[in-house]
């Protein structure tokens, strides 16, 4: 039997078509341009539907190029000489927070046709309703440029930074346009496409600095004294990771702050561009390195969207501890190292003892104590086996009496109490506008939280409770996290008693490979297994979005396809570049030493907030 690379992309399984099974002839399916608007709009994957389909918000007709829907997302596209127009009409409409922004670059981008050259994504939301709207704008040029919107939306100010730093894209009115990952004196755009597949030679121009520690503003404080300019990190312990301040200081009292991030820059979006769909996975793993499982959730659930499948009941429970484990893991980190910085030295050991529990829950069902890489797009790396089912049975029973002690050793703590309560106040108003999302969100009294808001996994058949603080500060913030420790043992619970039966991948054979006693019986399974571990799956044109919540907040994973089996487009929406954007609010006018607990209690992870 003979089959063209193209024939084999097409063997997808058209809506409600069985799937091959061994000993049935092959039947290729119709590429998506050569089907029908009637037959597009069953396709479970939601496929583009055409400008037609529904007005997704109220605004004017002349301000909307095309709309549409991609994979349940709902889109439009607006002219880039009216972005902002069309963004303060949707503000006004109820879209009034910006999930992310980001930048496309369709060069080389074959599978169908672009208004221009560099697309900037603009993803919103409603919080009310709550509904997602994408906005798009094309630009070209050398440089691309279209007017900034950080006014409108503040946190589109580091996400502008960002795309002109990778892309090139000049954001015209912006107030400090400068690059934000890349060092300064780094040559070039790396993030853009070329035609031949490959980047032209850039090149880093090394500037000698003195790197001066401490410097004088020149300006006066309020105390009569000189302004002094204090950097704050990068190496600082107390910095969660490589992140530095700029702090102007009047004596001990914080005037300004300014974050410098990208030290950990790695290029994990550009890396996953180069990897086979299946082979992202691993790449996810390492941003957010305090959630991996959270991480490969948000890519896994991402990509089937975008294929239009679902896992069985039995994944999706898995997928549920896996995440709540990762949770209260996540957490424990942030306690123990926060207590050692404010002087409960001791909350180190209590955290880490029951995280290393954790840690051998991860390595029974993965092989690997941390970066599982369980989590994969149809499905799951492998069943629980009968050992880890009762180690985490008996993780359930034990954890709510640590979780007693952690709040013995602190709530009450003097000590505690003194460097955290009134410390670092985030307003509910202040933490909407700026975007922050996770236990500094709710620590300010924002009931959001997206297993709630928008499930997914299956989330709303789990009864929990929104942990919430109206305390605004610090303290609360620590409240936050210790409740959602006590409600994510609560989910673990319900997971591990409904734990239902059933096959933890999908029945697909072009996503996944099919059982090794099949390889002896069909030649259909050796073809599939074949083409999967050479070329990979294809994954349908269009683009898709999904969040998750993890410890740190909206962990989101936005992907374009081109219809071949390598992403075109990766971008992860972080939940720590996001939160660090409040940090100043969060510091003004506070002393140097409250420092250490408003950066502890934003929780950021620096390879998170620089991927």
């Amino acid at each position: 039997m003979r089959l063209d690379g193209r024939g084999l992309q097409q063997l997808r399984a058209a809506p409600g078509r069985r799937q091959d099974r061994p000993g049935r002839r092959l039947h290729p399916g119709l590429p998506a341009a050569a089907r029908g608007l009637a037959e597009r709009a069953d396709d479970p994957a939601g496929e583009d539907q055409g400008p037609g389909h529904r007005s997704p918000a109220v605004i004017d007709s002349a301000l909307v190029v095309d709309k549409g829907v991609t994979a349940r997302d709902e889109w439009i596209t607006v002219p880039a000489d009216r972005i902002r127009d069309a963004l303060s009409a949707l503000k006004k409409d109820g879209y009034r927070l910006l999930v992310f922004l980001t930048c496309v670059d369709h060069l080389v981008d074959a599978s169908r046709e672009f208004p221009g050259r560099y697309e900037i994504v603009y993803q919103l939301r409603d919080l009310e309703k709550p509904m997602d709207l994408r906005v798009r704008a094309f630009v070209d040029g050398d440089p691309p440029r279209i007017d900034s919107v950080h006014d409108i939306f503040p946190p589109a100010n580091w996400d502008e930074r960002e795309t002109y730093d990778l892309f090139g894209v000049v954001f015209a009115g912006h107030p400090g346009l400068t690059r934000i990952l890349m060092p300064d004196d780094w040559v070039g755009h790396p993030r853009r496409n070329t035609r031949s597949g490959r980047h032209p030679p850039t090149r880093l121009d090394v500037i000698e600095s003195p790197g001066v520690t401490v410097t004088r503003t020149g300006e006066h404080g309020a105390f009569g004294g000189e302004l002094l300019t204090v950097n704050f990190g990068p190496h600082h312990p107390s910095t969660h990771g490589v992140l530095r301040l700029i702090v102007d200081l009047d004596g001990e009292q914080i005037k300004r702050v300014e974050p410098v991030i990208g030290y950990l820059h790695t290029g994990i979006e550009k890396q996953m561009e180069a990897l086979r769909w299946q082979q992202g996975v691993v790449v996810t793993d390492r941003h957010d390195y305090l959630s991996p499982p959270i991480n490969n959730l948000a890519y896994a659930l991402a990509v089937e969207k975008l294929m239009g499948v679902e896992v069985p009941p039995r994944a999706s429970a898995l997928r549920v501890i896996m995440s709540e484990l990762t949770r209260l893991s996540s957490h424990l980190v942030w306690m123990g190292t926060s207590g050692l910085e404010l002087g409960a030295m001791s909350m180190l050991m209590y955290c880490f003892r029951e995280r290393d529990l954790i840690m051998d829950l991860n390595e029974e069902i993965s092989g690997f104590r941390m970066h599982t890489s369980y989590i994969r797009p149809g499905g799951v790396m492998a069943d629980a086996t009968p050992r880890f089912l009762e180690m985490l049975d008996k993780f359930i029973r034990e954890m709510p009496g640590h979780v007693d002690e952690y709040e013995d050793l602190l709530t009450m703590n003097p000590i505690w109490r003194s460097r955290t309560i009134g410390i670092g106040r985030l307003p509910a108003e202040d933490a909407k506008v700026l975007g922050a999302t996770g236990p500094m969100l709710r620590g300010s009294g924002v009931a959001w939280d997206l297993r709630k808001a928008i499930p997914y996994s299956g989330y709303e058949n789990y009864d929990f409770e929104v942990a919430l603080s109206n305390d605004c500060d610090c303290y609360g913030r620590y409240l936050v996290r210790i409740k959602e420790m006590r409600e994510a043992v609560k989910i673990l619970r319900q997971a591990l008693d409904k734990l239902p039966d059933g096959p933890v991948n999908v029945d697909d054979r072009k996503m996944l490979p099919p059982p090794r006693e099949e390889l002896e019986t069909s030649m259909e399974a050796v073809i599939h297994h074949f083409k999967l571990f050479t070329e990979g799956y294809s994954v349908p044109p269009g683009d898709a979005y999904v969040a998750v919540e993890s410890g740190r907040g909206e962990n989101g994973c936005y992907i374009v396809s081109d219809g071949t089996h390598k992403p075109r487009r990766v971008k992860f929406r972080s939940a720590s570049f996001v939160n660090l954007q409040a940090l100043e609010r969060m510091a003004l006018n506070h002393m140097i030493a409250d420092m250490i607990a408003i950066i502890g209690t934003a929780d950021t992870v620096l390879g998170d907030c620089d991927r």
